[in-house]
């Protein structure tokens, strides 16, 4: 059949099936990204608060265990101070 003149204009051209398939699975997928991220950052405030709790556990935990010898620390550098 041969190739149009040079400036022939046959306009847009047709985007094969497989294209528009591509096309609509990007938008899916793009679609499908967005309602995530929404998501997630929710899920991370979360993910913070037990975080912060967990450490406020292990911090009271640590002070009920160590709790005489950090007080008798205390005294210690409290006197040393007050020697001076």
């Amino acid at each position: 059949m041969g190739l149009p003149p040079y400036g022939c204009n046959l306009g847009p051209p047709i985007p094969s099936r497989g294209l528009i398939r591509r096309y609509e699975m990007l938008s899916l997928w793009t679609a499908h990204q967005s309602r995530y991220r929404e998501r997630e950052a929710g899920a991370s405030m979360v993910e913070y608060a037990l975080l912060v709790a967990l450490i406020a556990v292990v911090v009271i935990a640590a002070a009920l265990f160590l709790g005489e010898q950090i007080s008798e620390k205390f005294s210690e550098v409290g006197d040393t101070l007050n020697d001076t």
